[in-house]
Order: C-alpha cells, then sequence, then structure tokens
C-alpha cells in the first residue's frame, strides 16, 4: 500500500474512534491505487482489494444507516466471515475474535428490536482493521 500511495494516516492509525478512516482504508479510490501500483504482481493487488471489498461488506453490514434489512445484513456479514475464515496467514487469536463478534453480530440482527445494529456494536470492525493494518 506504501508502494501505491495510500496515505500514512489510513495505515498507521491515530485516532481509533474514526469510522471514516477504516472507510478510507478499504475505498475504491485505495483499490485503484493498489491496483493501478507496481508493487508485487497483479493477482497479489486482486486478492489485497478483494480483502479490501469484504471489509467494506462488513463495515457496511453493522454500520450502514440505509433502508437495509436484518435478514440482508446477516448474509452480508456471512459472507465476510466465510472469505475471512479461509484466509491463510491470519492469527488464529484474530479469527477466534472475529468468528465471536460475528455469530453473536447475526443473532443481535435476528431480533426484530434492533434496528439500529450501529449502535449495539463495533468490536468485529475493529478487530478486522486493526488485522488489516497489521498484516
Amino acid at each position: 500500500m506504501q508502494i501505491a500511495g495510500v496515505a500514512m494516516e489510513v495505515l498507521r492509525i491515530s485516532d481509533w474512534a474514526s469510522d471514516l478512516l477504516p472507510l478510507r482504508l478499504a475505498s475504491a479510490e485505495t483499490c485503484a491505487k493498489v491496483l493501478s501500483s507496481t508493487a508485487s504482481d497483479l493477482s497479489t493487488r486482486t486478492a489485497l482489494c478483494i480483502i479490501l471489498l469484504f471489509q467494506r461488506t462488513h463495515f457496511f453490514c453493522i454500520n450502514c444507516k440505509c433502508n437495509l434489512n436484518n435478514i440482508e445484513r446477516v448474509k452480508l456479514l456471512w459472507a465476510s466471515l466465510i472469505f475471512f475464515l479461509h484466509l491463510n496467514g491470519v492469527s488464529i487469536h484474530t479469527k477466534r475474535n472475529f468468528i465471536i463478534a460475528c455469530i453473536a453480530n447475526c443473532f443481535i440482527l435476528m431480533r426484530s428490536d434492533v434496528v439500529n445494529p450501529h449502535r449495539a456494536t463495533s468490536e468485529p470492525s475493529e478487530h478486522l482493521f486493526g488485522h488489516a493494518r497489521s498484516i
């Protein structure tokens, strides 16, 4: 990402409470920079963009304030969970935390009285983006 010219304040976070920085990290602009860079081979750059896509998907299904019903949110959450479970090289502790948080969020989202899941928890997104920054 450094070769691609991604801003260092996106890669090295100083404000951990900001949702804007993870959104910038998993943005279309970042993916375009990574794909157009000369770093590594195209398959590695493409894989990184797919990882960012699933990060964005996960972040979206929890924090979206638009008209997205909870069943659709669970489907998106589950898709991102299945993808990240099959990544090699991710710490077992990160995977464990992510699995626990995703399953808990699925149960939270299936409740009929939960209309703003972004108010229920932000823990899964924090673990996911923290791991992405570390690699």
